[in-house]
């Protein structure tokens, strides 16, 4: 139980703390944002849509679904056309490269970035607008990597409540 606590005080403590870049010209980091597809989950299309809104000056959002006729698709095509400045594409059909569905779906996504940076997010995260600056704040020339820890928010049941 002590470790419980001690680990939320350093979390919380950390959440609080700037990352140690946030100044930096972010316009010379483009993103490609890599969003692998597949069903309609609750508060997919709000997801998605703040992807859509974030505040960072270079990123392309790229949209991954094995199934043509698969409702996510659907969602990111109608978003796209809301938000036609933004750049984004939907690539449809997966390449069979091993066991993994969800990497099978991002393959092509993957070949067709256009930045050297890339994040990869699930379909059922949502984001802040100054998520992307957040994250590429802790890039230098020591870091290669960053990961971010997704939090669950107001999970519908008792297991959604769980995990979240």
């Amino acid at each position: 139980m002590a470790l419980i606590c001690w680990g939320t005080w350093r979390a919380r403590k950390h959440l609080r703390t700037s990352p140690p870049h946030l100044d930096a010209p972010f316009g010379l980091y483009p993103v490609s944002i890599l969003k692998p597809l597949k069903g309609f989950d609750p508060g997919l299309e709000e997801n998605l849509e703040s992807f859509f809104r974030l505040d960072y000056p270079d990123f392309e959002l790229l949209f991954s679904v094995t199934d043509p006729q698969d409702p996510a698709a659907r969602v990111a095509s109608r978003l796209m056309n809301r938000f036609p400045t933004v750049r984004s594409r939907l690539i449809l059909g997966g390449v069979d490269v091993g066991l993994n569905p969800k990497v099978n779906n991002l393959v092509e996504s993957y070949e067709l970035a256009e930045n050297d940076l890339i994040l990869i997010s699930d379909s059922n995260v949502r984001v802040e607008s100054d998520h992307l600056r957040r994250l590429v704040a802790h890039l230098d020339n020591g870091v290669g990597m960053v990961t971010s820890i997704v939090a669950g928010h107001r999970g519908q049941g008792y297991g959604a409540a769980v995990e979240a």
